[in-house]
């Protein structure tokens, strides 16, 4: 450890040493050809000044700016998350720190602002209340554990590193529209640096994990990685599909709030969570340039310390937070069950979500329709199916996407006509309000294959007083 200590510090005092020496020896160049040669090249003399001016201003330390990154948070408004955090600071033999933020990301952070080169300055912790809806209290204790992990011993480099890494990126940066020749050895020794301090905190973060083990047990710790890991593929698939241009920079990337939970419990991205954690378990790539170790590596190093106690049935660890507290309480609302991770609860409760993305997807098609309306859409199925957004649906399979659809805005405009779903009917979709039940698929099935005429269906939807509900429900109504 003291060894690893010492290689980042030299190589810290090394970057400064070769951009003070190029400096240097840029400026060395007019003098020497002043003094010796009694005479300037404009050209050659522009060149190395600006270069020495560029170099020498990139390697400054930068005045932060801190922006609070959220609401801060403080034992009076949330006296249980602090009375955890208090819990934690002991375990690890760390203080609290002086200001604890709750942010709507899918992290848990800790960093330090002010003090010269990232040492020194106020202890900062990020929160991320997304993440608080998505681990069980234990994990989250192991994701905090964790981060204090970062306070400690030489683990206290990484601000170092971390300024250390900007300067060398400023450096480059600025030397981009000036020169590639000087630009040229930066670049060799960022890439240097960048190997041995990313490998140095892969190794930290190993560390880390086994602080996070012993204060709150492997198996929690696992369950947490397992979660974050999980929510992130999940994020993925929510940027894409609700703001495909967001990587482009031309809209900002959507924020973890209630519609992501309730897009983490589509069936569908259920699957896909449990597919790209098993995908990450079994096919681990070590990049050389990464900053954190393979989560099978991970695992790994973990499943050999003592487990713990079992977590599956602990409350989410958003119940530490007071929902009266927080500037927007409705951040709480959408929170799954206790005791299931969302993509855990993504089985036949998971079917108003599923209604809700198709019709989401599939908006343009269903706009204007209601559900009285319903049989003059049963003969159009065929075209239908075959128009669904931007997949692509095979001749023989049209009918049936078309059925799925409607089924699924059937549903989903009773829900939002004030219906509930039955969960006495085991396995099954159906929706009841009162005494009154309605499978949304079964009633399809029934239009579509000639069960249920047009007239019939019309007198019982107005009967039952669900005619006038919108197909293109994706809000309650009033």
């Amino acid at each position: 450890m003291a060894a690893r200590a010492f290689l980042a510090v030299l190589l810290t005092i090394g970057f400064y040493l070769l951009a003070i020496g190029l400096a240097i020896a840029l400026l060395a160049v007019p003098y020497l050809e002043w003094t010796d040669l009694h005479r300037l090249h404009l050209r050659i003399t522009i060149f190395c000044l600006a270069g020495a001016a560029i170099i020498l201003f990139s390697i400054l330390p930068t005045v932060e700016h801190f922006r609070a990154p959220g609401e801060r948070a403080d034992p009076q408004s949330h006296p249980r998350l602090f009375a955890e955090l208090g819990a934690i600071a002991t375990a690890v033999g760390e203080p609290l720190p002086e200001e604890v933020y709750l942010v709507q990301d899918l992290n848990a952070a800790v960093r330090q602002r002010g003090g010269i080169m990232g040492l020194g300055g106020r202890r900062v912790m990020l929160l991320g209340i997304p993440l608080m809806r998505i681990l069980r209290i234990s994990e989250f204790r192991a994701v905090l554990a964790h981060e204090f992990g970062h306070y400690r011993g030489h683990t206290q480099l990484a601000p170092w590193i971390y300024k250390t890494r900007e300067a060398i990126a400023r450096t480059l940066s600025h030397l981009s529209g000036h020169s590639a020749l000087l630009m040229w050895p930066f670049q060799q020794y960022a890439q240097t640096f960048l190997m041995i301090t990313q490998a140095i905190s892969r190794q930290q973060e190993l560390e880390a994990d086994a602080l996070a083990a012993r204060v709150a047990g492997a198996r929690a710790f696992i369950a947490g990685l397992r979660g974050v890991h999980g929510a992130a593929i999940a994020y993925k698939y929510y940027g894409r599909e609700n703001t495909p241009i967001y990587h482009d920079g031309l809209t900002p990337q959507p924020e973890p709030d209630d519609n992501f939970m309730r897009f983490m419990r589509l069936p569908r991205i259920a699957d896909a969570i449990r597919q790209g954690i098993a995908w990450e378990l079994t096919n681990p790539k070590l990049d050389p340039y990464d900053s954190h170790p393979p989560l099978a590596a991970r695992i790994a190093a973990l499943e050999k310390l003592p487990p713990g106690n079992d977590t599956s049935h602990e409350p989410l660890a958003a119940l530490l937070l007071d929902p009266s507290a927080l500037a927007n309480p409705g951040v709480l609302e959408a929170t799954p069950l206790a005791g299931a991770l969302p993509w855990e609860d993504a089985g036949a409760a998971g079917e108003p979500f599923r209604w809700e993305d198709e019709v989401r997807r599939n908006y343009h098609l269903l706009r204007g329709w209601t559900v009285g309306t319903l049989p003059d859409l049963a003969p159009c199925l065929g075209k239908v199916g075959g128009r669904l957004g931007t997949r692509w649906v095979a001749d023989e399979s049209q009918a049936r996407s078309g059925r799925e659809l409607l089924s699924a805005a059937l549903g989903l405009a009773l829900l939002r006509g004030g219906w509930a779903i039955d969960g006495a009917q085991s396995g099954t979709a159906v929706v009841r309000k009162g005494d009154a039940v309605v499978d949304p698929a079964k009633e399809i099935e029934q239009l579509t294959d000639g069960s249920t005429d047009a007239a019939t269906w019309r007198a019982k939807s107005t009967t039952m007083g669900i005619a006038s509900l919108r197909l293109d429900a994706l809000r309650r109504a009033a």
